[in-house]
């Protein structure tokens, strides 16, 4: 074989070859521009990051993104990088976006074309699905972890009422959450003023901490009808892990975008008609008036002031009333001066100097000047008169100048031109009713029924039933009874028995023969003989059927038979003792005790029984209204919280002390009390009348007990009862209705009473009709009806634990005129649960048993205690960290 050399530089060769062909490869690859990732979920609210990657290319300048409805991209950053994959080289360029979906559903970026060192690259569309959005690995959703609302009045506003809107950010405080932005809210097209400072709190709720921050302002909405407002963002941060640096740790936080829901206000339109000094003005507003001076010479100036304050829709405001003058005034009258309180919107003066030259002498009248405004507290408009101003103007020293009389400016109307400087013929206003006072009290007392509770309730109800089923069972036995096929021979046995326990002999035939034939015709009954003169054999064959001693009862037949009709009428000296063991033997089969429950026995039946018991109390002595009209308030008080202490339920003795209380300027309690009468007789007028004057003077009014003073007309229907009496409406209609069932079944065994239909139908329409308004009329009172429901009269501290020495536990302001039941007490303390499910503890003192007497000797609160300081001071927070 031949051998060839290997030349080293074939090899070297061949490897440039191949070097030229991977690098020709590389360059020979296409550019592209693609979205990684292209697919995928996103969670709605929450941050993600999408690339932008230009393979092979870079961008030229930065890419013009299509707009993408529920999608927002916010370019972050740039990156540049190599990468050799089976010597395959590739620069790519990656642009970072934050992305941030705003809805649900599907979000798709379209395809578009890019600019790019390479010329013009095509990015294919990108598609997601979103979702609700989770928090770090753990899976939690984002809704259950923070949550945000804004908050409007839930009755509605009226158009142009400046009202309060609050919006909350509620946060498990495990999360160490961060502002990271403020609230970002379209106003439109309410008017609003920034939001205030946020306020921050902490609440349990579910068993864990919340942070809640609440920001405060207010707003105002021109038009009326239905408004969508539009959804407030806020950007939150949340850590959801933590890093290793190092020695050290650092949290892993993520970016979060919450949104409220969205909410509709309710604008209701102004009522009509208005008067007719109405401009618009809605709110609460005082117009106050002066002249200075009021007594000057001919050509001297006189300034007539005119300031209108108050908190309204200032932004509608733009003039003030007209005023009227005698054309013997040269009016000079300047721009009206606003001033608006800084960073308020909706509060602010307006104010205009008029300055009156008189051109003669005499006395003129100014004013008065009247303003009209709608109250949306009142839900009524208003007029204000400012008051009449007499002006004196004396002749000048020196003739005057002849002064032309000017034309008036807008805003000042001349009356007529031969106006005369004497008083103003306008008739002065009619006075108005006094400022309402405490009225006189009740005299006596009367004591009300406590609400029933649910097992006497229950109980009541369900006797009904019980008796019912009792007498059902009666009337079953008794025609068990009756219908009894052995009844005859039983009564027969009973009538033999009684015959011959009475016969004492049987010497002579008179004796004997009505015995003899008494026991021949019971014989025929007692065992159902066909004939009443049977034959001894007949007897024979029929006792043995019943079982009965067959030879002795044919016997006992034919003896009787012997002496009755034989010649000798001989009857054997036994006879009377062996006839008398035979019946008493005779198997006669015992009704049986179950036989009522046979079903043609069985018909229902009900007796209706209801016993009223009218609890008479003693009235307390008079002593106490003498103190009061007196004026001896503070006696009176401690007579009747005496009273009322002893019996809780006298209401008298309630509304009696919530005069006195009134009296002394003690309002909140006053409400407390009166509320309570109110409950336990709610038809009497005094009682209604003293709730709304103590209620409007407290400053609240209590949720379950607003409805009650308005004009709805069901409310009124269950204002005829207290809640007490509606519940025994409700056990009485029971009855009824169970009576009326009873007569019907009543005349199923009595065929013949047939007016008892017509009363049974009238009987259970009167029952369904009484319970539906009973049950309808006790719903209405809902907490009210409940026996432990007591009134928080005053500003007071919702604590966790019944004590204020752990400065570490959770409390909460406690409003007054709040409604709760009071289910636990501890020493001085109780315990309230209200409607939604909220518990605390609370100080006796600050409550007002509406059915139950109040704590203490005397249950007489600490009047010294100052409402603001038994509140909690919020505790410093970190900027930046809730």
């Amino acid at each position: 074989m031949e051998l060839r050399s290997y030349s080293p530089s074939v090899g070297l060769r061949c490897l440039q070859i191949v070097a030229l062909l991977v690098i020709a490869a590389t360059f020979a690859r296409g550019q592209t521009v693609r979205w990684q990732p292209d697919r995928g979920t996103l969670g709605i609210g929450q941050t993600a990051e999408l690339q932008l990657v230009f393979e092979d290319c870079s961008p030229d300048g930065t890419p013009t993104l299509p707009p993408v409805p529920g999608l927002s991209l916010e370019l972050v950053g740039q990156s540049q990088s190599w990468e050799t994959i089976n010597l395959t080289m590739t620069r790519k360029v990656v642009l970072n976006y934050m992305a941030r979906a705003t809805q649900r559903g599907t979000v798709r970026i379209p395809a578009f074309e890019v600019k790019s060192d390479k010329g013009a690259q095509r990015v294919r569309a990108a598609e997601f699905q979103v979702g609700d959005a989770t928090v770090g690995q753990s899976g939690t959703s984002l809704d259950s972890i923070v949550q945000s609302r804004l908050n409007l009045p839930g009755t509605g506003v009226w158009a142009g009422e400046v009202f309060p809107l609050t919006y909350t950010l509620s946060i498990a405080r495990r999360f160490s959450a961060q502002l990271a932005s403020n609230v970002e809210w379209t106003s439109t097209p309410l008017a609003a003023e920034e939001w205030a400072k946020p306020e921050m709190a902490e609440v349990v709720s579910g068993g864990e901490n919340h942070t809640i921050v609440t920001y405060r302002a207010r707003a105002m909405a021109k038009a009326a009808g239905q408004t969508a407002l539009k959804s407030a963002q806020q950007l939150v941060n949340l850590q959801t892990g933590t890093a290793a640096f190092g020695l050290f740790a650092r949290p892993t936080m993520e970016q979060f975008t919450i949104t409220t829901p969205p909410v509709t206000l309710n604008v209701k339109p102004l009522p009509v008609p208005a008067p007719a000094a109405f401009a618009g003005a809605v709110g609460e507003f005082t117009l106050s008036s002066k002249v200075v001076p009021t007594s000057a010479s001919v050509g001297e100036p006189i300034t007539w002031t005119l300031e209108l304050a108050g908190t309204g829709n200032w932004p509608d405001i733009t003039t003030l009333p007209s005023r009227q003058v005698s054309r013997d005034f040269r009016v000079v009258q300047p721009q009206a001066k606003r001033t608006t309180k800084e960073g308020f919107l909706f509060e602010g003066s307006l104010t205009e100097d008029v300055v009156l030259i008189a051109s003669k002498p005499g006395t003129y009248t100014l004013g008065p000047v009247r303003w009209s405004y709608f109250d949306p507290k009142a839900g009524e408009y208003r007029t204000l008169t400012t008051e009449t101003f007499t002006v004196t103007i004396s002749p000048a020293v020196a003739p005057p100048a002849p002064v032309a009389t000017a034309s008036n400016t807008s805003g000042v109307t001349p009356p007529s031109a031969n106006a005369s400087p004497s008083p103003s013929t306008t008739p002065p206003p009619v006075p108005g009713m006094p400022r309402p006072i405490p009225r006189d009290p009740l005299p006596g007392g009367d004591r009300e029924w406590t609400p029933i509770s649910d097992l006497v309730f229950w109980t009541g109800t369900g006797s009904s039933f019980v008796a019912l089923a009792t007498f059902w069972l009666f009337l079953a036995w008794r025609r068990a009874r009756i219908t009894d096929p052995l009844k005859p021979r039983r009564e027969a046995r009973e009538r033999l028995l009684a015959a011959l326990s009475k016969a004492t002999g049987y010497g002579a035939a008179a004796e004997r023969n009505p015995v003899l034939t008494a026991f021949r015709k019971e014989t025929v009954t007692l065992l159902s003989l066909p004939q009443s003169t049977p034959s001894p054999a007949q007897v024979q064959r029929h006792a043995q059927s019943a079982s009965a001693d067959a030879q002795t009862w044919a016997a006992l037949w034919e003896e009787a038979e012997r002496a009755l009709y034989g010649a000798d009428g001989h009857l054997p000296g036994d006879w009377n003792t062996r006839a008398e063991a035979a019946v008493k033997n005779f198997p006669l089969r015992r009704l049986s005790r179950f036989s009522f429950l046979r079903l043609r026995n069985l018909a229902p039946f009900f007796a209706c029984l209801l016993i009223a018991s009218n609890l008479v109390a003693s009235a307390p002595g008079a002593e106490a209204s003498v103190d009061y009209r007196a004026g001896r308030f503070a006696d009176a008080e401690r007579a009747w919280r005496e009273r009322v202490v002893a019996e809780p339920t006298d209401w008298i003795a309630r509304h009696n002390l919530a005069l006195s209380l009134g009296q002394q300027d003690r309002w909140g309690e006053a409400a407390g009390h009166a509320t309570s009468a109110f409950v336990q007789r709610p038809t009497h007028p005094a009682v209604l009348w003293n709730l709304a004057f103590t209620l409007q003077r407290a400053g609240f009014s209590p949720a379950e007990i607003a409805p009650f003073l308005g004009g709805n007309p069901v409310y009124h229907v269950a204002r005829i009862l207290s809640p007490t009496w509606w519940t025994l409406m409700l056990i009485l209609a029971v009855w009824l209705l169970a009576l009326a069932l009873g007569l019907h079944l009543y005349r199923t065994y009595h065929p013949a009473a047939v007016h008892l239909r017509t009363l049974a139908h009238l009987i259970a329409a009167a029952a369904v009709i009484l319970g539906t308004l009973a049950f309808a009329s006790r719903y209405l009172y809902h907490t009210l009806a409940d026996p432990h429901v007591a009134m928080v009269w005053r500003t007071a501290v919702l604590r966790s634990i019944p004590t204020e020495a752990a400065a570490n536990q959770k409390s909460s302001p406690l409003a007054a005129g709040l409604v709760g039941i009071v289910d636990k007490d501890f020493l001085g303390w109780r315990r309230l649960k209200f409607v939604n499910g909220q518990t605390g503890w609370v100080h006796a003192a600050d409550l007002v048993p509406l059915w139950q007497a109040p704590s203490g000797p005397l249950a007489a609160p600490d009047k010294s205690t100052d409402n603001r300081d038994r509140l909690p001071k919020p505790a410093a927070q970190k900027a930046g960290t809730l």
